[in-house]
């Protein structure tokens, strides 16, 4: 049976239409971890903008989206929780800071489950492991994301616990002001399409 050739290339032509390849730089200024918990006092939110070694650019096919390495590792010493120094220094302390310095996530494999919701943002599942003060643990980490003014924006939020990692939590006050075990670990990248 023969193939009508104007058949083929007018289906290869299509396809194209469909394939919308995008190259993304990352905006240096945008980038942020963050973890967040409670404690018998109050809620807190460390942040840090000295994040490394991920991704430079994505180059991605906004169709189906798939991350194929996106790995990254903050500064202990560059967390802030905007209460002082005595207690930053509690946070690094706690993290053993001196001895594993970084807090590190390298993904397993590409992106997973690409996932588009209905407001036109999109979902996929990041597997990877999260090593904080020494302790490496599995995560699976859903990565929310959109584009927005010729930026994509990736964030996540996931949960975990300071004793998975085998941290005890942070004290204040000779013990009279304890922190939650519960944290909540956060990240936003952003990055400018080319």
């Amino acid at each position: 049976m023969k193939c009508n050739l104007s058949i083929i290339l007018s289906l290869i032509c299509s396809l194209s239409v469909f394939s919308q390849t995008e190259t993304f730089t990352i905006d240096d200024e945008a980038v942020e971890v963050a973890v967040s918990g409670g404690s018998t006092l109050h809620d807190w939110v460390v942040r840090t903008t000295d994040v490394t070694e991920f991704p430079p650019s994505l180059t991605i096919d906004l169709t189906k989206v798939e991350i194929a390495d996106f790995d990254f590792k903050v500064d202990v010493k560059s967390m802030d929780g905007s209460r002082g120094a005595t207690m930053d220094n509690k946070i690094y302390e706690a993290l053993l800071s001196d001895k594993h310095p970084h807090i590190t996530y390298d993904q397993n494999g590409a992106t997973q489950d690409f996932k588009i919701n209905e407001d036109g943002s999109f979902e996929l599942k990041s597997n990877g492991s999260l090593s904080i003060a020494g302790v490496d643990k599995d995560v699976n980490v859903t990565i929310n994301g959109y584009l927005e003014d010729g930026k994509l924006i990736l964030e996540a939020s996931h949960p975990l616990t300071m004793s998975a990692f085998n941290i005890e939590p942070p004290s204040a006050m000779f013990g009279q002001i304890q922190t939650k075990d519960d944290i909540v670990v956060k990240f936003r990248f952003v990055y400018t399409q080319n």
